[in-house]
């Protein structure tokens, strides 16, 4: 399995506080609490707050029990560029990175929704009550299109370009499960392939004795300055 979409157990970068990106209780919290499951800690992913994968599987599958035969969408996101960051820049900036990407998808997930962290730069969002058309819709009003998070590091304004796969998801027990591996092997998949274009575009560019073609925007996936 590819690193980045391994389960949530991170090595710490920074000291974790347990707490989720700051809102206002929500009826997803409220149902939760009635149900009992919000004191499990062992759902929450310590460094954002977000649900983990367990949370995104056991809670997630309640939620699509809730809704019944309502539309619903999970979305899965590669923020590998979180990975380069922290590298480059230091693990504050990659802190600074991960809070950010952390409130974007809380705010697309809404008040009925789930965000979680599944992975060391793997994010997931289900939304219940929503077609994929929908769900479309809310990536672009809050990452536009092509998706892309803009965030300030000092003096440098980065550019986080994730890769991201939507598809509906049904009610039968397991099958949120088997959604989320499908998409995550999606993702995974356009990564490496734009990887080996940008190798191979990168190789041919020396042999000529030129720079190197940028990737497009459409698929970048490395933090890029803007002017």
């Amino acid at each position: 399995m590819d690193p980045s979409f391994a389960p949530t157990q991170f090595d710490m970068d920074e000291q974790p506080t347990g707490a989720a990106p700051s809102r206002s209780p929500t009826r997803l919290h409220t149902w939760l609490q009635r149900l009992g499951l919000r004191a499990r800690r062992g759902l929450r992913d310590a460094q954002t707050g977000l649900y983990n994968r367990a949370g995104l599987l056991t809670l997630g599958e309640h939620l699509l029990a809730r809704h019944g035969t309502a539309d619903a969408t999970l979305v899965v996101f590669d923020f590998s560029d979180l990975l380069e960051m922290r590298w480059l820049y230091g693990p504050r900036a990659g802190a600074i990175a991960r809070r950010t990407v952390a409130a974007t998808l809380t705010r697309i997930a809404g008040r009925r929704g789930l965000a979680a962290r599944t992975g060391p730069a793997q994010f997931a969002v289900l939304l219940p009550g929503a077609d994929c058309q929908r769900a479309r819709d809310a990536l672009r009003r809050a990452l536009g299109h092509p998706c892309r998070l803009e965030l300030e590091l000092g003096r440098e304004e980065l550019v986080l370009v994730p890769y991201h796969a939507v598809a509906p998801c049904k009610t039968a027990p397991g099958d949120l499960e088997r959604q989320y591996m499908q998409l995550s092997e999606i993702v995974a998949r356009e990564r490496a392939s734009d990887e080996r274009r940008r190798r191979r575009s990168r190789s041919g560019s020396r042999s000529r004795g030129t720079a190197s073609v940028p990737p497009d925007s459409q698929s970048s996936s490395l933090p890029a300055s803007l002017p």
